[in-house]
């Protein structure tokens, strides 16, 4: 998705897709690149100036996202993805496969903030387990006591925050909080 508000005002498209193998030529020179989990997210995320947001694909995106030239070349890259296991799995598999994702939203402080909208169950309705804890060399220090937490069988709270009940607004400021001033 391009947010970009000088390329939307001179009518440029918003939304793209790439295959992988598939040369694509970019509308502009992005100065960031948020990875995003959640499609909704990716395609209702508001202008921001130099920001093109790609969906992150899952567990396959560490995997796949590497072989996009131009995204693997591009020196700010941003991750933001769900609280919970998987999703700092999937940031420490990114960066272990290439991709130097910086995270958003994805912190200890983030989760007591919004803790209150977690998850205990699945659409299913079957409780969110305790994921079994893997080796996470990538994440940072304050990523890895959150995962230590998340896969702790004795942690008393909820395992899952979904990133879209984080609103927009808070990951626009979240970004050029990383810009600093």
């Amino acid at each position: 998705t391009y947010v970009d508000p000088a390329h939307l005002d001179a009518g440029g498209r918003r939304h793209d897709s790439q295959t992988i193998g598939d040369p694509i030529r970019l509308p502009y020179e992005p100065s960031t690149v948020l990875i995003c989990e959640n499609k909704d997210t990716v395609v209702m995320f508001p202008r921001h100036p130099g920001l093109i947001v790609v969906e992150g694909g899952g567990t396959a995106g560490s995997r796949l996202l590497p072989q996009i030239p131009w995204l693997a070349q591009h020196g700010d890259v941003v991750y933001w993805g769900d609280i919970d296991a998987d999703g700092l799995t999937i940031l420490n598999a990114m960066r272990d496969a290439g991709i130097p994702a910086r995270s958003i939203l994805m912190d200890p402080s983030t989760y007591d903030n919004y803790e209150r909208f977690g998850a205990s169950s699945n659409p299913d309705g079957t409780p969110v387990a305790c994921r079994p804890r893997r080796v996470t060399s990538h994440l940072t220090a304050s990523e890895q006591r959150l995962y230590d937490d998340l896969t702790d069988p004795d942690w008393p709270r909820v395992r899952r925050i979904e990133q879209e009940r984080i609103p927009l607004h808070v990951a626009v400021a979240s970004l050029a909080d990383l810009r600093g001033p």
